[in-house]
């Protein structure tokens, strides 16, 4: 216990330095940056004020105030509940600054407070009086709206800011991931919407309070594309840590709950989606999605195999008796299996009506193979699966449909384990000097950040072709696996063709599979499989140039994990 809590200490203290760091080059780069800026909006900052404590509203209004960035109004409405202390502390930044604007008792604003400027060059961002936003956190968005195409809704990370304005507790945040906003409001603070946007959107419908944002945000996702949504990779907003809270206040995780609930189901609802929405037991704002299939589409599980039938048959007897979905056709690629016992079993299969053995004699290569077995099949969805998977579960196949029949949804894959209970696969990350298996190896409990994979669908730029489903028509416009990659990383780089293809690639934690990783290749040798992963690597740097290397998804975070593993720390 002592090892681990001076391992937090040592964490804590490297984003302490990192943070730091950051800091002193940002303040060298805006003397030259902002000039540069095309566009320079209106940014127009809204404050609630009703219990703060003065001295933490003050902190909030001299953060605004602190900004080099100089186009900006800070709004602040007050309750009528406002202390003496508060009005007086609001009375002296009104007289000191003319963008502060204080509002008593007024209602949530349509028009903007100060000077008019196009709807489309304003941009709103909310501010509890207890937070901060960081240095030059004005001046980053600024930038951003210059250098990205119309962006209409941009978001930013986050830490906490202990005592001694020490910064903890860094959240980073991935690129626009929309079935991630759907589990939970992964956006958090800050965001920054365009205020035409703003007037087209509901706002709140249950509220104001910043655990109600969920709707607000699903609401933008409707009518934002991908394109006009902007992730800055930059800690914009420092919450305040309160050293005296404990466990959450059961009533505000309650609240918290059934406002996320409900804003899933509303959002759900407006884009005529069948689902039934559940909150997650211990995760306060996290939702499971259970999509309605109806009719059930029959779905082609497509297996390449050779020997090892002990394997196969577990396989294989894992899909007739213990998966929970009525609407299966077996897609078996003999690759040249010579042991009897095997041939004995792929004859007896192949006399079932819904079961098809194709023979393969030739040299192994994954990718031919699932191509045939996808020509040879009659479904509407494809299940890539390898034999050494072991069905653990028996809703999983009707979880991975559920995903992978909406439209814009183009591939999905399950958490894989190891067979003592390791997580191997929650995704893979597509970072040099090779792809990775997102979870490969970690151990439960996990840490919060890393837990939060376990707990929500979330898009990532590849999944593991170990078990794989997509439908015929996204498979089509893919192309196909690549026949050009016979054992490694065709699954990476299936994923990129089919994102190209203007489709998500995900990842359910609530489908799960145990798998025997290469189980089913242990007699290649090791050397064999190193040269044919170098030469794989290269021909997806060539074909990919612009994807690889540069996963959207990977925060700050994964990448200081990825260095202290590399480093051995």
């Amino acid at each position: 216990m002592h090892r681990i809590h001076r391992r937090l200490q040592q964490l804590s203290y490297d984003y302490c330095v990192w943070a730091e760091w950051l800091g002193t080059r940002c303040e060298r780069e805006a003397r030259r940056a902002l000039p540069q800026a095309s566009l320079q909006p209106l940014i127009s900052i809204r404050m609630g004020v009703s219990t703060a404590q003065p001295r933490h509203l003050r902190r909030a209004v001299e953060s605004v105030l602190a900004q080099r960035y100089p186009h900006w109004e800070l709004c602040i409405d007050v309750a009528a509940s406002a202390t003496p202390a508060v009005l007086a502390v609001l009375s002296r930044y009104r007289r000191r600054d003319t963008r502060v604007i204080v509002r008593h008792d007024a209602a949530e604003p349509t028009t903007l407070a100060t000077s008019p400027v196009p709807a489309d060059e304003t941009f709103i961002v909310w501010l509890h009086p207890d937070s901060a936003l960081a240095r030059d956190a004005l001046r980053h968005v600024a930038q951003a709206v210059s250098e990205h195409q119309e962006p209409q809704l941009l978001y930013g990370d986050e830490d906490s800011m202990g005592r001694f304005k020490r910064r903890v507790e860094p959240r980073h945040k991935p690129t626009w991931s929309p079935h991630l906003l759907r589990s939970c409001n992964f956006i958090g603070r800050p965001w920054f919407m365009r205020f035409d946007l703003w007037q087209r959107l509901n706002g709140p419908q249950f509220g104001c309070d910043e655990d109600l944002e969920h709707d607000l945000l699903l609401q933008a996702a409707e009518q934002v594309p991908p394109g006009g949504v902007h992730h800055i990779r930059r800690v914009l907003y420092h919450r305040r840590l309160d050293t005296q809270t404990g466990e959450a206040d059961p009533v505000s995780n309650a609240r918290l709950k059934e406002q996320s609930r409900r804003a899933v189901e509303t959002h759900l609802r407006r884009c005529g989606i069948a689902a039934t929405v559940a909150p997650i037991p211990g995760w306060a704002g996290f939702n499971r999605i259970s999509y309605a299939v109806e009719p059930k589409p029959l779905v082609s599980v497509i297996i390449p195999t050779r020997d090892k039938v002990q394997l196969l048959k577990r396989c294989v007897t894992g899909l007739q008796e213990r998966t929970d979905y009525p609407a299966i056709e077996l897609i078996i690629l003999d690759n040249g299996s010579v042991e009897p016992a095997t041939q004995t079993y792929l004859s007896a299969l192949g006399g079932r009506a819904d079961v098809q053995v194709l023979r393969v004699d030739t040299p192994f290569n994954f990718s031919t193979l699932c191509n045939l077995g996808a020509r040879a099949a009659h479904g509407e969805l494809f299940c890539f699966l390898n034999n050494d998977m072991e069905i653990t579960h028996p809703e999983w196949l009707q979880e991975l449909v559920g995903l992978a029949v909406q439209p814009e949804i183009g591939a999905v894959a399950p958490l894989l384990r190891y067979s003592d209970g390791r997580i191997q696969h929650l995704g893979i990350r597509v970072d040099p000097p090779w792809p990775r298996l997102i979870g490969d190896g970690w151990r439960e409990p996990l840490s919060r950040r890393d837990a939060v994979r376990l707990h929500a669908v979330h898009d990532v730029s590849a999944v593991n072709g170990g078990c794989l489903v997509t439908r015929r028509d996204v498979f089509a416009a893919a192309g196909g696996f690549d026949e050009a990659l016979p054992v490694a990383y065709n699954d990476v780089d299936f994923c990129f063709a089919v994102r190209k293809a203007g489709f998500w690639v995900v990842v359910t934690p609530f489908a799960e599979l145990n798998h025997e990783l290469c189980a089913s290749r242990r007699d290649v040798q090791k050397s064999e499989r190193l040269r044919d992963w170098q030469a794989s690597i290269r021909y997806l740097q060539v074909k990919w140039p612009d994807q690889w290397g540069n996963d959207p998804f990977q925060t700050a975070s994964d990448r200081a994990e990825t260095a202290r593993h590399r480093s051995g720390r």
